[in-house]
């Protein structure tokens, strides 16, 4: 209450004013400063950005790390709800109704991560709230926002560097593997050559020798051919040949194949197929591969005199229609630990880390299952028990049900040459050379030699050979060129033209298809294939008509 006199206009008291003011909203707007600064300061001193809401999710307080986190204002943000500040990063999913229900006290307690786009940046932001109900007024919630992009950043860096160590760690242990298992055929086969390089050897001795390198060259370029195989498969490279197959023919041949290792390991096969045919649409080159590939891996992982099954049956959602074929390896073997069973398929994975590993291959044939059956929408899985409990490994492949008659896999060999036909034969390695020529002699076919491109060329126009077996990188002129001329010249309709090179990449086939030749042989050559397509050349001679 205050008193105020009244004064006339020559200043003379003539009465008083009585004011009466409620000052309560004022005290109280007073301690409100009073208790914002003290929570201010409270707010401030917190390091990541926090923020005090209302239970209409208004913003009351906010400390400068909130601000500027949201490149917001105090302006622009105390007394508004949270929705409408940060520039849209509260919006989306369940956050706004989770918040909501913080602010009004149903929810005590929010512990949420999220990935916004603040600042132009995609952030990872970690949400916490804490839900203060007060008895007698509306709760206060407590809303810290923490930034944990470079965390996740780094977490993920060391994931990754991880990953990588592992993958180097598996390179160098799989060079080692792989310098091994070439060293270990290369033994026997200088040994075996140097038996044949003895003038007394007895004739036994020289079949055993001869058996060894043919037995030990046959294992290196199964190596080889695996790595190329993985590697034209990661890089998109390898497209199949399908057709319809019949699933007893191609078992049969993957049987026939894998049978050598079997025996010597005598191990007894059981093989169960279904009764009805089985068709289905694949590449047989390839899905014969995936069996051997898993006969040869249970051969190898099972003691001698072990148990081999191949069991094969068709399932689907109706018994009276299936649509996949389910092929099941299971063996005796020494099984796979549960910590290895999910990284078994992955390149380089190797299940015996010993010394003492005597049965472990280069770790890529399971990889290459993998792949060759995911090539033909199918998959692999596999299952063991753990060690010394066997392994089973089940492929499942699409079929087709109303398929028509499928062929059997072919294994047959082309008859031998029906005429003596005329063989170039031009390398630059004069072994290789020696080698082919001694081979092709001995069989019946008359030979004419070079060393180099030029010399291939001249020799070409003199010899007039029905077939030119050319290597692709001589020296003077590339077996490309050669190819070139000879299609350009007067032989062109009367010569087939065979590479044979070190290069067996598809673009290297594809190339040598371009330059004019009619087959692509990677080295080293199969000489059953290769003697196949010599015997179908020359009967393509014999009957072709009189010049």
């Amino acid at each position: 209450m205050r008193v105020l006199p009244f004064r006339t206009s020559d200043n003379r008291i003539d009465g008083a004013t009585l004011v009466a003011v409620d000052i309560d909203l004022l005290r109280q707007s007073h301690e409100f400063m009073e208790a914002r600064d003290a929570a201010l300061a409270i707010v401030q001193a917190v390091r990541e950005p926090l923020v005090v809401l209302d239970a209409d999710c208004r913003v009351r307080l906010a400390n400068d790390a909130f601000y500027e986190l949201l490149e917001e204002t105090v302006e622009g943000t105390e007394g508004r709800q949270l929705w409408d500040t940060g520039h849209g990063i509260w919006t989306g999913g369940s956050l706004r109704p989770t918040l909501e229900a913080a602010c009004r006290g149903q929810q005590p307690m929010v512990n949420l991560e999220i990935e916004r786009v603040v600042r132009g940046r995609e952030r990872t932001l970690v949400l916490n709230t804490r839900t203060i109900v007060r008895l007698d007024r509306p709760p206060i919630v407590l809303l810290a926002v923490d930034d944990v992009t470079a965390a996740r950043q780094a977490e993920s860096l060391r994931i990754d560097a991880e990953a990588l160590r592992l993958v180097d760690k598996r390179k160098d242990e799989f060079l080692g593997i792989l310098a091994h298992e070439l060293r270990n055929p290369l033994a026997p086969m200088r040994f075996a050559l140097e038996l044949l390089k003895r003038s007394d050897g007895k004739p036994a001795e020289m079949m055993r020798a001869r058996q060894v390198l043919d037995r030990q060259v046959t294992h290196m370029v199964r190596i080889v051919d695996d790595l190329l195989d993985v590697s034209r498969i990661t890089q998109g490279k390898v497209e199949l040949r399908k057709e319809r197959l019949n699933l007893a023919g191609m078992v049969a041949a993957a049987v026939e194949l894998a049978r050598p290792g079997l025996d010597a390991a005598r191990h007894t096969m059981t093989i169960s197929l279904p009764d009805e045919t089985v068709t289905l649409d694949g590449d047989a080159v390839r899905l014969t591969q995936v069996l051997v590939n898993l006969l040869n891996n249970a051969t190898k992982f099972t003691p001698p005199g072990g148990h081999i099954w191949l069991i094969a049956d068709t399932i689907g959602e109706r018994a009276e229609s299936p649509n996949q074929l389910r092929i099941r390896v299971r063996d005796t073997g020494v099984g796979i630990a549960p910590e290895l069973q999910p990284t078994i398929f992955e390149m380089f994975m190797q299940g015996d880390q010993t010394l003492e590993r005597t049965r472990a291959g280069l770790g890529v044939g399971l990889t290459l299952v993998r792949k060759l059956v995911e090539l033909h929408g199918g998959t692999v899985d596999v299952h063991s028990d753990g060690p010394g409990a066997g392994s089973e490994f089940v492929v499942r492949l699409p079929i087709d049900p109303v398929a028509q008659p499928a062929r059997d896999v072919d294994r047959t060999v082309a008859a031998a040459p029906v005429a003596r036909p005329l063989r170039l034969v031009a390398d630059d390695n004069d072994d290789g050379r020696e080698m082919l020529v001694y081979l092709l002699t001995a069989e019946g076919h008359t030979v004419a030699e070079a060393g180099d491109g030029p010399m291939a060329l001249e020799t070409a126009e003199t010899f007039r050979p029905d077939v030119a077996i050319l290597d692709i990188g001589m020296p003077g002129m590339n077996g490309y060129t050669v190819a070139q001329r000879l299609r350009d010249g007067p032989q062109a309709s009367s010569i087939m033209l065979v590479a044979l090179s070190g290069l067996g990449q598809q673009e290297d086939k594809a190339r040598a298809s371009q330059a004019g030749f009619d087959r692509h042989f990677t080295k080293p050559v199969d000489v059953n294939a290769l003697r196949a397509f010599l015997g179908q050349a020359s009967r393509d001679v014999a009957e072709r008509p009189a010049e």
